[in-house]
């Protein structure tokens, strides 16, 4: 059996399947495979059309609904934190956690309460056959894993230096790639990943690779600084924790993606710094399980 819980746009947490407001056994809209939008060609000298390109269209979810038992709850009160949950125009989470334990995660806006009606008591005990629903759009239509990281510890601590520890000439470090060619990252999800680099001081220059493909610049950190450099075609991005912009002072930016073949990836860090450098990714899936 899956476990679902909504995480609202105020933060709340709700437990959608043994919780005060819970899902209905049946009804669910959402949680399989998405809608298409096909590009194609035809004309008047074949018959049928040919095949050009795909995209996903945004995902419609329904979310159809139940007070359990609400004779032991504050009605008035659960109805309000419930719908506080859900404010227009932000985004609240839906996971999925299937019986393994693997979880996948969708990012919802409200739509609409499916035009819900009320008695003139509003907060009257709600009984078993006066179910509701929520109409709810995910913009990204893709169920998204737990993010998949590793993370290379670049040099010693302290103040050691090139030319070893207590010499007068300025400190500094050149690292080859921290863990080598057996570094790796495989994407089991249903399309190719685009990493996330996140890099901490101290730090002056690097090269990154994903299976080959390099990402290198020399943008200096320090002290606490990060940079995070975003790959994926709808955010080709590199900035500072401060918030300023750095994609300017890239040298190679070959972005990539992690295949969604399962296959071993390999990833390379060539630095000149002491820091450290997360590369992460997000599996996407067509299915919530």
């Amino acid at each position: 059996m899956l476990q679902i819980s909504w995480t609202g746009t105020d933060g709340s947490s709700w437990d959608l399947i043994s919780g005060p407001i819970a899902l209905r056994a049946d009804g669910i809209q959402g949680l399989g495979m998405p809608t298409t939008a096909d590009t194609v060609r035809a004309t008047g000298l074949t018959h049928g059309q040919t095949f050009q390109s795909w995209r996903l269209q945004p995902r419609p979810f329904f979310m159809p609904l139940i007070f359990q038992d609400a004779s032991r709850y504050d009605v008035q009160g659960l109805q309000r934190s419930f719908w506080r949950s859900m404010e227009v125009g932000k985004y609240g989470t839906l996971a999925v956690t299937d019986s393994a334990g693997y979880r996948r995660s969708l990012q919802l806006r409200f739509v609409d309460d499916v035009n819900l009606s009320y008695s003139v008591d509003p907060y009257a005990p709600v009984l078993g056959e006066k179910a509701f629903g929520v109409n709810l759009i995910a913009d990204n239509p893709f169920w998204q894993g737990d993010t998949e990281s590793i993370t290379f510890g670049l040099g010693p601590g302290g103040t050691a230096t090139f030319f070893g520890n207590g010499s007068s000439a300025t400190p500094f470090y050149i690292v080859k790639s921290a863990g080598g060619t057996a570094a790796t990252l495989s994407n089991f999800g249903d399309l190719p990943a685009y990493v996330t680099y996140t890099i901490a001081a101290p730090m002056t220059s690097f090269d990154l690779t994903v299976d080959g493909h390099h990402v290198t610049g020399a943008i200096e950190l320090v002290d606490d600084e990060t940079l995070t450099i975003e790959t994926s075609p709808q955010s080709q991005i590199a900035y500072k924790d401060d918030g300023s912009r750095m994609t300017r002072y890239l040298t190679a930016a070959d972005f990539a993606p992690v295949p969604d073949s399962g296959e071993p990836v390999p990833i390379g860090i060539d630095v000149v710094g002491t820091g450290s450098v997360t590369v992460s990714f997000r599996p996407q899936y067509m299915r919530a399980f």
